[in-house]
């Protein structure tokens, strides 16, 4: 399966979505009416969309943004759960991202789109249009997932406000090891955001005797990163030798 699904729903949207196909694989969704044995066939776009939501990283509409808004409303969770989404008309005039620009990714993919449709994208996040950097995006951009949303925000506010925002303490204080476990703060103000992203840099190799359960195995995960310091949320992948690939762990 494709990262990406397209959702079309008019002739003209299945030439945009074939445009894209050729240069970004994607997996087509097409209404019954227009469908010529082509991509996958569907009858209720809302149902489709429904069951399909969070199985794709990037979910593209071609179609007006009224009727897409509509019918994600239901699924959206959180920002850092929801799929990036984007809606484009089907003359393919205009990309906008909708839903996870930033974390999700839905603001630089509206851009690649509009360079291969050689249309406009229309993007709206507030650090995009006045060209600075938000903490979501920083975090997206190092592959990292943010510890706290409600302080990522925070923070972000305050780099649009022109507010001195500090990644890096002076020289003799060094915190941009990968794995710092303890920051000194410096400042002379009395309120201080502070927010932390958290890399998925690590990879778990495991190893079982035969019938050990999945609870087991997860048990004993989190006791070696408690041990080690570490957040399971940094796990990039677990792995483990093709041999156990029948073992219920």
């Amino acid at each position: 399966m494709n990262n990406q699904a397209i959702f079309c729903v008019t002739e003209k949207g299945i030439e945009i979505a074939k445009q894209i196909n050729e240069k970004i694989p994607s997996d087509i969704f097409v209404i019954d009416k227009f469908n010529k044995n082509f991509g996958i066939s569907f009858t209720s776009l809302k149902d489709t969309v429904s069951e399909n939501f969070l199985k794709y990283k990037y979910l593209i509409f071609i179609m007006a943004t009224g009727i897409v808004t509509r019918i994600i409303a239901p699924c959206i969770l959180r920002k850092d759960i929801d799929p990036a989404v984007i809606s484009i008309d089907e003359q393919g005039n205009f990309v906008i991202p909708l839903l996870s620009g930033h974390l999700g990714g839905a603001n630089n993919k509206s851009k690649e789109i509009s360079d291969i449709l050689n249309s406009i994208p229309v993007i709206t996040t507030a650090t995009d249009v006045s060209g600075k950097i938000a903490v979501d995006t920083l975090a997206e951009k190092l592959n990292c997932k943010l510890d706290n949303l409600e302080n990522a925000k925070k923070v972000t506010s305050l780099i649009l406000q022109n507010k001195e925002v500090s990644i890096l303490l002076p020289d003799n204080v060094k915190i941009n090891s990968k794995n710092t476990e303890g920051i000194i703060l410096i400042s002379n103000k009395q309120n201080v955001e502070i927010t932390k992203i958290i890399p998925k840099n690590i990879c778990v190799g495991i190893g079982c005797k035969k019938g050990i359960r999945v609870e087991d195995l997860e048990m004993f995960v989190n006791e070696v990163f408690n041990s080690l310091n570490l957040n399971t949320e940094s796990i990039k992948n677990l792995n483990s030798c093709w041999v156990k690939e029948e073992e219920e762990g």
